[in-house]
């Protein structure tokens, strides 16, 4: 709440399934269509829940700009994107917009303790977001997604960093959430005969590195590996072999 206008929220329901695929353009821009559930009242006057569908416009390269209104109505749409001056830039004003873009991204990517990785296809968790909403933050240190969000434009995602407590926070402040942190993994961290840890050299890479471990065996409980250590330790009390 806060970090994502309501027509950032709805669009980003299309990895739910609610997009519905009716795509036009106007010249440097598409027109995409969406269906959601919204409450009307119905002749009687009663409140009832339909399948509407809703209108936006956004650039066909994914992140030059997003329209952050929806609209019912598709004509007014249309009427405004064609008064939408990014749709109707030539290829030398769109040229020099990316430009111009381009080093305003690099000059505002970081602020406070996070930064906005500038890429356009989910990197650097690929396959994490798609390219229509490619921006993440991400916190210096550690290195990770603070919010597991997906942004569509550089700005959505430099706006919400701007009022993100994290990016916000103190040097003193980090260090005490780090310790907190560390303290909450090491009390959760070992349960029974088993134990989570951290490891690239039991075949999963770099970017799956976590596992739950016998303490005897030293060896992988049932072959899975997480990305993060929180999901290893949400399963280590399934495991029949790591009961006391």
């Amino acid at each position: 709440p806060g970090r994502m206008t309501e027509a950032e929220i709805i669009s980003s329901h299309k990895a739910l399934g609610i997009r519905v695929n009716e795509t036009q353009f106007y010249k440097n821009c598409k027109i995409t269509s969406m269906v959601s559930n919204k409450m009307r009242l119905n002749d009687a006057g009663n409140p009832v829940i339909l399948k509407i569908k809703d209108y936006s416009f956004s650039s066909i390269a994914p992140g030059d700009f997003d329209y952050h209104f929806f609209w019912e109505d598709k004509e007014g749409l249309i009427i405004a994107a064609k008064n939408e001056k990014y749709c109707n830039l030539d290829s030398a004003e769109l040229e020099s917009f990316r430009i111009k873009a381009s080093k305003e991204r690099i000059k505002n990517q970081t602020y406070g303790n996070c930064y906005i990785p500038l890429h356009t296809d989910g990197s650097p968790d690929a396959g994490y977001c798609s390219s229509d909403f490619p921006y993440q933050i991400y916190g210096k240190s550690p290195l990770k997604n603070i919010d597991s969000a997906c942004y569509p434009t550089f700005q959505a995602a430099i706006d919400s960093s701007k009022i993100s407590k994290y990016c916000n926070m103190s040097d003193s402040e980090l260090i005490e959430l780090q310790n907190k942190t560390n303290a909450e993994f090491e009390a959760s961290r070992s349960y029974g005969k088993c134990y989570v840890e951290k490891s690239t050299a039991l075949g999963c890479g770099e970017k799956y590195p976590w596992f739950i471990l016998n303490k005897e065996l030293n060896k992988s409980v049932n072959g899975f590996c997480f990305s993060e250590p929180s999901g290893a330790i949400r399963d280590i009390k399934k495991q029949a072999q790591c009961a006391p």
